[in-house]
């Protein structure tokens, strides 16, 4: 008795060769992680929180609008939770209430405070203003009036720097670049330098000044 072995037989060979290269990045991605595992530890031995490590890590991969947005659910839900006497809400009007702003300054605060899909009415002098976000936390304004009238669309499309080619900027160029992320929405994570190159600290230093904030981390 004999047996034939048809065309649709499994080529071991170029099966195998795929399995290694699965088996190679797997033993790549367990070695990174020990790594990973043990820069923690050092943080721990100097007295640094690694949940506090991580919320860090988390956030600056998050662009400005997400992290505003975590930032903002979370009260709520602190809240909701007894953990917060006031709503985040009511807790940004007061301040709002401090300040000394013009009627612009005072709608754009507000428009940081719409959430998404949601909408909120200021009135002021002149006609009613409504502040809409929709779903994918693009801001509008329109007057209220017996026909509403869009006005500009107060946010864009998000464009972050291209990875492919660093670009060919003086540091002071790199500082205006990091300015211009944090106003196209760019996680600062998105830093186009790589590491070692002066400029990507300039790029940092012009992403944080442009937020007001620290950008959530140190200066490299």
């Amino acid at each position: 008795m004999s047996m034939s072995i048809g065309k649709n037989t499994l080529n071991n060979e170029a099966m195998m060769n795929f399995v290694a290269r699965v088996e190679d990045r797997e033993r790549a991605k367990k070695v990174i992680s020990d790594e990973i595992g043990i820069i923690y530890a050092e943080a721990k031995a100097a007295n640094l929180s690694n949940a506090g490590l991580r919320g860090v890590v988390k956030a600056r991969k998050m662009k400005p609008s997400q992290f505003r947005e975590s930032e903002d659910l979370r009260d709520i839900y602190f809240h909701a939770a007894g953990l917060l006497e006031e709503p985040p809400l009511f807790r940004s009007i007061e301040a709002l209430a401090g300040d000394d702003m013009s009627k612009q300054a005072i709608i754009d605060r507000f428009a940081k405070l719409v959430p998404p899909s949601g909408s909120i009415v200021v009135e002021m002098d002149g006609p009613p203003i409504r502040i809409t976000r929709d779903k994918d936390g693009a801001v509008s304004m329109t007057e209220v009036i017996e026909k509403q009238i869009p006005t500009t669309n107060r946010n864009t499309t998000p464009r972050a720097p291209s990875k492919a080619d660093v670009p060919n900027v003086d540091p002071d160029g790199a500082e205006k670049l990091g300015r211009q992320a944090f106003k196209d929405d760019v996680a600062i994570i998105g830093n186009p330098f790589p590491f070692g190159d002066p400029r990507r600290a300039r790029w940092d230093m012009g992403w944080r000044r442009e937020s007001g904030g620290d950008g959530m981390g140190p200066e490299e």
